[in-house]
């Protein structure tokens, strides 16, 4: 079971009408995508087999934050 997002871009001069996003319920991640363009054509990705957190070396891992961004700790940000 799924979920449906559909979104559209504010902007009418953008080559895409629409975005489909399907969001698995039991696991939260994103099974399908759907991306409709102006032109009519659609482009569709299908993710089967996501593993999240599957054990990645920390040193495999690369963080740059660009300037003038700033982060924010999801975990303290919940409270």
């Amino acid at each position: 079971m799924a979920d449906v997002l559909r979104l559209t871009p504010l902007a009418r001069d953008w080559p895409y009408d629409d975005a489909l996003i399907w969001v698995d319920r039991a696991t939260a991640l994103i099974t399908r995508l759907d991306i409709g363009e102006s032109s009519g054509q659609r482009r569709v990705l299908i993710l089967r087999n996501v593993r999240v957190n599957d054990g990645v070396p920390q040193r495999e891992v690369t963080f740059s934050r660009p300037a003038g961004v700033r982060v924010v700790d999801a975990d303290s940000a919940r409270d």
